[in-house]
């Protein structure tokens, strides 16, 4: 039984697996890795290498994001939220922001459906910009960019498939990392499902 199938067996809900299953790829792979900082370096989010990944880490003020990402300082620099289905949280986006640091680049990126794009960054810009000050940046294309005027933080979406195809799977093409790249299509069936 292959992973992906392994931990949908033992979370009921598919977005839960899906965030299980991008944290896996994530901490086991050092190309996917790769592939996340070039995404985020693209958005003017560099946050040096990613050293962890950690799924589901409650913060101080009780904000609990699906992964967050931990350079090789164990600084937390990146949390990220993927969303198929399930809306905003009250923690989103601002109580996420305010968990990241704001001395050195950092991003809130959140990772979802393409068909909910547009919507979900235009919900997400609107909240945090009832609390910060935000600047449109332009990346890479299909990435959308803010940062929070005066701090090194971001604010940053991308769409799955995005993230796999553009960004994951380009890398691994490079570095021959076929197991990766297996578990990477099924992480893409499960968010297609």
């Amino acid at each position: 039984m292959t992973f992906v199938r392994q931990i949908a067996k033992f979370i009921s809900q598919r977005e839960d697996a899906a965030v299980e299953a991008l944290g896996y790829i994530l901490s086991r792979s050092e190309t996917a890795r790769l592939g996340l900082a070039n995404m985020l370096r693209d958005g003017d989010a560099d946050v040096g290498v990613i050293a962890k990944i950690e799924t589901q880490v409650s913060g101080e003020d009780r904000t609990r994001p699906d992964l967050s990402v931990i350079d090789e300082q164990g600084t937390e620099r990146v949390l990220i939220e993927a969303k198929l289905s399930a809306g905003l949280t009250e923690n989103q986006p601002n109580g996420y922001l305010s968990r990241l640091p704001k001395d050195r680049q950092s991003a809130l990126l959140f990772v979802v459906p393409t068909e909910r794009l547009e919507k979900l960054w235009s919900d997400v810009y609107r909240s945090a910009s009832s609390e910060h000050e935000l600047a449109f940046h332009p990346a890479t294309p299909g990435v959308k960019s803010a940062v929070i005027v005066g701090s090194g933080r971001r604010l940053m979406m991308v769409s799955w498939s995005d993230l796999i195809v553009l960004h994951m799977v380009g890398t691994m093409s490079y570095a021959e990392d076929h197991l990766t790249l297996y578990n990477i299509v099924q992480l893409s069936d499960l968010i297609d499902g």
